[in-house]
């Protein structure tokens, strides 16, 4: 009985913070929240056009940058109200830590800081909708012999629906997690052994280069059709698109080495 308490317990204290937290966000109802990001949208287009030559490139990404954040948090309240309402069903219960205090994180589908504050695309993709990445790794990547990354991501684009812009925004996805991983593999090593300043300047730029690209390319998500994609990566000259290709032409391979994972600072 003193055990079931203390469970109930737990679940209240895990639940009842995961609800407090979508509250805050809930304003009326969702279709509110949708209506909010989709005119933040339509503001910043008419005060930063894409179009306008006078606005440079680091503008403009700073810009949609911002966009893509207030569209993120939409997604963020679905997660964590889901993951409240699964920890107060007691799903979302996966034992005791050390410490004997109990975990929640069974159910949970959004790692918001990782998202964030990573550094490389793939803890990025990895972090967001956990479960559904846990499935598609184990239907998809695992048994394709052949790019089994770039399997995954039109995988889960067929998954999502046939509108032009999913497609877009997971093969681009799936061109910077494999460049990402190549550069970490020649880069890694060579900033980490090389003094605090570098490695914490590496640290920033990485972040800076992982959160522009996933903008540049979670942007077509949200503009869904063809040409309204084209217009806005034309207007950013395509640089994040080139930059992977070019990488993944004209760097060669290198095999990782397991027993020197603790240079991989940045995951791999």
């Amino acid at each position: 009985m003193l055990l079931c308490f203390s469970l109930l317990s737990s679940v209240v204290k895990a639940s009842g913070v995961s609800v407090l937290l979508c509250s805050l966000f809930l304003i009326d109802r969702l279709q509110l929240t949708v209506t909010y990001y989709r005119y933040y949208y339509s503001v910043m287009c008419e005060l930063y056009p894409i179009t306008d030559s006078s606005m440079n490139i680091i503008l403009k990404l700073l810009c949609f940058s911002l966009v893509c954040f207030v569209v993120r948090c939409r997604f963020y309240f679905v997660f964590l109200l889901n993951d409240s309402i699964s920890n107060a069903a007691g799903l979302g219960f996966e034992g005791y830590d050390e410490q004997n205090r109990p975990k929640w994180g069974l159910a949970s589908n959004i790692d918001i800081l990782s998202i964030e504050l990573s550094m490389n695309p793939r803890n990025s993709v990895n972090s967001w909708n956990i479960t559904s990445s846990r499935w598609i790794r184990r239907v998809v990547y695992e048994r394709v012999s052949w790019n089994p990354t770039l399997a995954s991501f039109l995988f889960s684009a067929w998954w999502h629906g046939f509108y032009p812009g999913f497609y877009l925004c997971f093969f681009t996805a799936g061109l910077g997690l494999m460049a990402s991983k190549k550069m970490r593999r020649w880069c890694n090593p060579f900033f980490t052994d090389h003094g605090p300043v570098l490695k914490w300047t590496y640290h920033i730029a990485t972040w800076v280069l992982t959160h522009v690209y996933m903008t540049y390319s979670s942007l077509a998500v949200v503009l869904v059709w063809f040409p309204a994609v084209w217009t806005f990566w034309s207007h950013h000259y395509f640089v994040p698109t080139v930059a992977a290709l070019l990488v993944l032409l004209l760097v060669p391979s290198r095999q990782s080495q397991r027993h020197k994972d603790s240079h991989d600072v940045n995951g791999d």
